[in-house]
């Protein structure tokens, strides 16, 4: 889920925390990863991914969610309201 601001990001994974649903962010872009560099894979800065990497959330994922779980998860993420973080 692509959040509108860097600060927004956190925002929203603390709004999940407080209701008992669990979000990360994890993207790492190519040029600032241990094995990009190491690989020569970017030789220079990708900043658009860079800013998509600071507003990225990964909603909670698994095989077999309930449509109550999946209701929750909307809910919350539709109750946020970014910009209040």
């Amino acid at each position: 889920f692509m959040m509108p601001t860097a600060g927004d990001q956190g925002g929203l994974i603390n709004h999940l925390k407080e209701r008992d649903i669990v979000a990360t962010f994890h993207y790492q872009p190519l040029d600032s990863s241990d094995a990009g560099r190491m690989l020569g894979y970017a030789p220079q800065p990708c900043p658009v991914t860079a800013d998509a990497a600071r507003r990225l959330v990964r909603l909670p994922l698994h095989a077999n969610p309930t449509a109550s779980d999946l209701g929750r998860i909307v809910e919350a993420v539709q109750s946020f309201v970014p910009g209040k973080a």
